[in-house]
């Protein structure tokens, strides 16, 4: 019998460089202190760097910290929002003007204007005859940028923004960044001097472009603003057009075709996505190392299948099934047979509840346990009326409230601080649950046909009689009603206990075909008293999977 603690490092390195780099740091690395020393190694850093594509772009150029390198290549990304004004003005805070029509947003080419170079850009933002600003504040905490890598490894930080002038009329380009402390302290500025476009010129798009390096400590957040106007002062919009801004922040990584030196020979891939694909295989194919005991080459597939189905529980089960199958037929047996996934379920603690109950499939048991949560949105009221669809809104209206509420109980669970209350009229409101976006594709629900779980909490005023009702249906693609659950109005009397109820249903071996969920529930009082005596509701809940243990 071989333990995982026989393996040769090299082998351990090749198989930890699967894991996640947050799971390495996270979890790997507690689990004794071999893994410790191999997780703190640039060797296995390196490797995942390789193994994802995440190279310097000058290839003879030195990584000090090939870890530091990784976590800045997966963080790396545009940190501005909205940048090609796909959102409106969403993201953008305009700056005050005095005057002038303001900020616009054209399509592009715009009149007298040049396709942008790149054709996923489609709209612009565009200035007046007056002075117009718009700026941004990214903070890097948010943005997952930690004090320590800002600090201390002061990564380059790259400002591009693209801008251009219509043909017929010349306009002044403005560009301000800064680097600012936690308590918005300028630490280093870009403020070039502002770029005039004369009229009559050839309209073509230009990028300004700045990177910053060896910062101050300190750097929090980062400013950034631009704008302009035209310099004819013509009404309308004919000051300069800016689209494409960015700020990222990490190292110049290599694109395009990819050469992989450390595997032996030499893999060129087309791109970033063959690359991992190409590396799992042929990093199989060529890792050998010295048998400790008998003396001899031994490859990957001598391994004892047990070491293997202990390592590959570690992979995240969607990289599991897209990649580590199409390794070689082997890895595609092992992901197939259902001890990797009861591995994969013990070890992420998914157990179903009553421990006696056979699981026919525990890799289709591992994915409902991995995708269930609540898939009602806001469903404790904390974000008002978002995502729901108000039916009724008889009375006073539908109103949100504080928990206990007048004449009301403290809620069982103490996460739940609000509820939606109801009037004296009709008052009902809903949501439909689109289960493809929600991760349920259509094999699932229709051969699985997992249990669908409803709960609804509901609850009288003390002082007051109310009616409470609850509908949920299960619907095919063109919204169909496959299935029902439509119980009688739930009726409280004045002068009740005020306690909160719980309604349940669980949706068994439903029809095939279900692909939305409609959710709706309400009531009113019963009194017909103005104000908001109807029935409170809150913490409603659709789940889709099996009941695990706790």
């Amino acid at each position: 019998m071989v333990h995982i603690r026989d393996l040769p490092e090299d082998i351990l390195l090749d198989l930890l460089s699967l894991v996640p780099g947050r799971d390495l740091v996270r979890s790997c690395r507690l689990v004794c202190s071999q893994w410790r020393d191999l997780v703190d190694v640039g060797t296995l850093w390196k490797r995942k760097c390789q193994r994802e594509g995440y190279l310097p772009r000058a290839q003879d150029r030195s990584v000090p910290d090939w870890r530091t390198f990784y976590f800045l290549c997966l963080l790396k990304r545009n940190l501005l929002k909205n940048h090609i004004a796909e959102a409106g003005f969403d993201h953008w805070k305009a700056d005050p003007s005095f005057g002038g029509a303001q900020w616009n947003i054209e399509d592009e080419p715009g009149a007298h204007g040049r396709e942008f170079p790149h054709p996923h850009v489609r709209k612009i933002f565009v200035t007046s005859y007056w002075l117009a600003k718009k700026h941004q504040i990214i903070d890097l905490k948010k943005e997952g940028y930690w004090a320590e890598l800002m600090d201390e490894v002061k990564p380059d930080i790259v400002v591009k923004d693209w801008y251009s002038a219509r043909w017929d009329c010349g306009c002044k380009y403005k560009l301000n960044v800064r680097l600012l402390s936690a308590d918005f302290m300028v630490l280093e500025e870009f403020d070039p001097e502002d770029v005039v476009i004369e009229q009559w010129s050839d309209a073509e798009w230009h990028e300004m472009t700045h990177t910053f390096h060896n910062y101050p400590r300190g750097v929090r957040h980062i400013f950034f603003q631009h704008g302009g106007q035209d310099t004819q002062f013509w009404a309308g919009w004919f000051g300069v057009r800016i689209t494409n801004s960015s700020v990222t922040i990490g190292p110049e990584v290599a694109s395009g075709s990819i050469s992989i030196t450390y595997l032996g020979p030499t893999c060129r891939c087309s791109s970033v996505s063959q690359v991992k694909l190409d590396l799992s295989i042929k990093r199989h194919r060529h890792c050998r190392w010295e048998g400790r005991k008998e003396g001899r080459m031994v490859h990957i597939r001598d391994l004892p299948e047990d070491i293997l189905l202990d390592l590959l529980s570690l992979v995240p089960g969607r990289d599991l099934v897209r990649s580590c199958r199409l390794v070689c037929s082997q890895w595609r047996d092992l992901v197939d047979v259902g001890t990797l996934w009861k591995r994969k379920c013990q070890r992420e603690g998914y157990l179903p509840r009553a421990q006696d109950r056979s699981v026919p499939d525990w890799r289709t048991f591992y994915f409902l346990c991995l995708l269930k949560r609540n898939l009602l949105k806001n469903h404790i009221a904390e974000a008002g009326f978002d995502h729901w669809k108000l039916d009724s809104n008889g009375g006073d209206q539908w109103k949100i409230e504080e928990q206990p509420g007048a004449h009301g109980r403290e809620f069982p669970h103490p996460h739940v601080r609000k509820y939606f209350v109801t009037s004296y009229g009709l008052c009902t409101k809903h949501q439909i649950i689109d289960l493809k976006k929600e991760g349920y594709w259509a094999e699932l629900m229709d051969e699985a046909k997992p249990d669908i779980v409803v709960k609804d909490w509901y609850a009288a005023r003390f002082d007051c009689g109310c009616q409470y009702k609850l509908k949920v249906r299960l619907l095919s693609a063109d919204f169909i009603v496959l299935e029902e659950f439509d119980p009688e109005s739930v009726v409280i009397e004045q002068w009740s206990d005020a306690e909160w109820r719980e309604m349940t249903h669980t949706f068994h071996n439903y029809p095939r075909g279900v692909r939305y969920i409609f959710f709706q529930h309400g009531g009113q009082d019963t009194q017909f008293w103005a104000g908001w005596y109807g029935v409170r509701v809150t913490n409603s809940s659709v789940t889709i999977g099996p009941e695990v243990a706790s």
